[in-house]
């Protein structure tokens, strides 16, 4: 598994309550079997993210952190969600499942005292589990029309 994952370029997120029948295969990826009701998170620039592991009381622990600019409010806070990272090469990466442990999502509001430095919204979401950074990999035909669309990226005044 790679510690970086590069070229992050749309995020998609779900309710975990919403998201059943996962497949896990080890060691290879998963088959998500469910494609309906996962909603766009609008980010700005490319996000990314970074796999570390460590050993913890005799098992290995991945802990994948996964870093947005955007101008979403804080309201993914509240429920327990599961993530889609879409590289620019087509591949897909699920971060968090249809249970414990959730992903947790921290958010930055970066108001600069400068104007050539980064403002607007920084989110984190962090996730440990034993799993690690999973590839999805079923491929159903209408994915993510929105998504798609959306290269090349949008830039805004959020990103330097």
């Amino acid at each position: 598994m790679a510690n970086l994952i590069k070229n992050i370029v749309a995020v998609s997120y779900i309710e975990t309550s919403k998201l059943q029948n996962l497949v896990y295969i080890p060691r290879i990826g998963v088959r998500l079997q469910y494609w309906r009701d996962w909603q766009d998170l609008e980010i700005y620039g490319l996000a990314s993210a970074e796999v570390t592991s460590k050993i913890e009381k005799k098992s290995k622990l991945y802990t994948t952190t996964l870093t947005v600019i955007t101008a979403y409010d804080n309201v993914l806070a509240t429920k327990h969600y599961a993530f889609l990272a879409k590289c620019a090469d087509g591949s897909w990466y699920l971060i968090g499942g249809s249970g414990h442990p959730y992903p947790i999502v921290n958010t930055t509001d970066v108001l600069p005292g400068r104007t050539n430095d980064k403002s607007g919204r920084t989110m984190t979401i962090e996730y440990t589990d034993t799993l690690g950074l999973m590839p999805v990999l079923d491929r159903p035909e209408r994915l993510f029309m929105q998504i798609n669309s959306k290269i090349p990226l949008r830039y805004s005044s959020f990103v330097e």
